[in-house]
């Protein structure tokens, strides 16, 4: 059986309640999974280059300063895990867009996951798949976060 890699990870949240500073953004690069703030990294004039976006959370966690952004680390196993997970829930098998047009504010997110395997891509406002609960549970595991409901 084939060992699942992965390739690429990006997971956007935007709450149109929170006004200019509401992109908050999960992305994998080299191992790690950058969180970042993608309005703040705009303003501040820093393009969405992975490397750049990577040397200025090292430099602001190294000035104590870490509010808009985190560098978290995952074990292999953390991995193995969680891609596992995505395997158990079928994620692969998820629509290409969940929308609830009858909702006019809220938020929403979009979800990119590529591996050796399969591929996902996924725009979800104001709906979701079923089982975005226990996605949700496997996420915060690997970013070492309690998951709360």
């Amino acid at each position: 059986m084939t060992k699942t890699i992965l390739k690429s990870f990006n997971y956007r949240f935007t709450n149109a309640m929170a006004g200019p500073f509401s992109d908050t953004c999960y992305t994998y690069h080299k191992g790690k999974l950058l969180y970042y703030n993608e309005s703040i990294l705009l303003k501040i004039g820093l393009d969405a280059k992975m490397e750049k976006i990577e040397k200025a959370i090292i430099h602001d966690i190294s000035n104590n300063n870490n509010t808009y952004w985190k560098i978290i680390t995952p074990s292999q196993n953390e991995w193995d895990v969680f891609l596992n997970a995505l395997d158990e829930l079928d994620v692969w098998s998820w629509k290409e867009d969940y929308s609830d047009s009858d909702v006019m504010d809220g938020g929403g997110s979009n979800l990119q996951i590529i591996t050796n395997k399969n591929k996902l891509y996924t725009s979800m406002y104001n709906d979701c798949p079923d089982n975005i609960f226990e996605f949700s549970r496997a996420f915060h595991k690997l970013k070492k976060e309690e998951f709360k409901f």
